[in-house]
């Protein structure tokens, strides 16, 4: 497929996608009163990839086109606030068409507030992520498919939050279910399917200043309609403190305990030690630095019985060198273990991404982005390293 054929399937798709999102919200922005927000962006790339497959010998380089627009709406009137957000990214690829793919995240909340420190909540997402061939579920067997695996997750959840940025004391309250599948390969794919019902209770506690002391304690139970063997229940148990010591600084650091115990006897119950932090530090006004990282039991991304222990670490710095120049760089490092029936193996994956944005003004900016992913296996010896840089440009209205 040629890059002017690319260009014109993705101009009208991505025209298409504009105007139903416009005839979606122009009636209320129109009426909205002050304080509502409204926002349009279209963020657009062409760039190349060295390894599309993720191939630890046959690498095959592309060109990629993406374009990727998106539509924020907040809008209140007296003690409600609803916000809606809808993110798309559709990439075609030169070499590659079959992969052609448009992921969409979207989001919509609304509130409800009895008093300045009472309000009640509902919160829904829908997802849908393309897998490109040699990553999740194909990692290492790319080309044993024609493309990659499409998944869909919904979610919806309601709760209460007590307390105001003032308050003494805190408390959240939240009840979810959560539905995911994949919607290619139904035959395999379809023991990875589950339903998970989810609960959420979080309370913070002034100590002194703007120290908070804090807890959180998840409960979430899953079922798998076509595998029962991965029917099962995790507990998280976190205490921890979150501070702001000063405008150049605040983090919110927990310790704790996971625990998953299965209905069926295939895998053993297993509690492992968790954590989850937060840092932001400004050691300038111009620079911004965070630091995250956690532990957490994740759900199966192999087609046979499985769970996952993941534990990650995150490095993101952005400084503005003047006021239309500004660079950023992410450093990602990822360690999971993963439990088969009767062995298990260990994946390390790095990403780092690079970019340097011109903001032309207000509503224009233009980058140049680098981006650099590997992974090692043990004991299976897959291994990848991928290269792509990108040049593109931001639209904001």
């Amino acid at each position: 497929m040629s890059s002017c054929h690319i260009f014109k399937n993705i101009v009208f798709f991505n025209f298409i996608s504009f105007l139903a999102s416009f005839t979606l919200f122009a009636q209320e922005v129109v009426e909205s009163t002050s304080g509502n927000e409204f926002r349009l962006a279209l963020t657009t790339e062409v760039g190349s990839i060295d390894n599309f497959l993720y191939d630890s010998d046959d690498e095959q380089s592309t060109s990629v086109l993406t374009f990727a627009p998106s539509v924020f709406l907040k809008t209140q009137h007296r003690q409600q606030l609803l916000t809606l957000a809808l993110n798309t990214r559709h990439s075609s690829y030169q070499d590659f068409s079959q992969d052609d793919h448009t992921d969409f995240d979207l989001n919509v909340s609304h509130q409800y507030k009895f008093a300045h420190n009472k309000s009640w909540f509902v919160n829904a997402q829908l997802k849908e992520k393309y897998q490109l061939r040699g990553t999740g579920l194909s990692l290492g067997e790319a080309n044993t498919l024609n493309k990659g695996d499409e998944r869909q997750i919904f979610s919806v959840s309601t709760g209460y939050f007590y307390g105001s940025q003032t308050s003494v004391a805190k408390l959240t309250f939240e009840l979810g279910l959560l539905n995911d599948s994949f919607n290619t390969r139904r035959a395999q794919t379809r023991l990875l399917d589950k339903e998970s019902q989810f609960m959420q209770v979080g309370f913070d506690y002034l100590m002194s200043g703007q120290s908070y002391f804090s807890t959180d304690f998840i409960y979430d139970s899953i079922s798998a309609k076509y595998n029962p063997s991965q029917d099962k229940q995790k507990y998280t148990g976190l205490l921890g403190f979150k501070w702001r010591s000063s405008v150049m600084t605040q983090a919110e650091i927990f310790l704790g305990y996971k625990q998953i115990n299965f209905k069926q006897n295939n895998f053993k119950d297993q509690g492992t030690f968790s954590w989850r932090a937060n840092v932001d530090w400004s050691p300038v006004a111009s620079t911004q630095i965070t630091f995250s990282t956690a532990r957490k039991i994740e759900e199966a991304n192999k087609l046979t019985n499985s769970f996952r222990l993941v534990d990650s670490y995150q490095v993101d710095a952005i400084t503005d060198l003047n006021d239309m120049l500004q660079s950023s760089v992410s450093l990602g490092y990822q360690d999971e273990t993963t439990f088969f029936e009767d062995s298990d193996i260990k994946e390390a994956f790095v990403i780092a991404d690079m970019m340097l944005k011109y903001n032309r003004n207000q509503w224009l900016s233009v980058f140049i982005k680098y981006r650099y992913s590997s992974l090692q296996d043990t004991p299976s010896s897959i291994s990848y390293q991928r290269n792509g840089i990108s040049l593109g440009f931001n639209v904001t209205i």
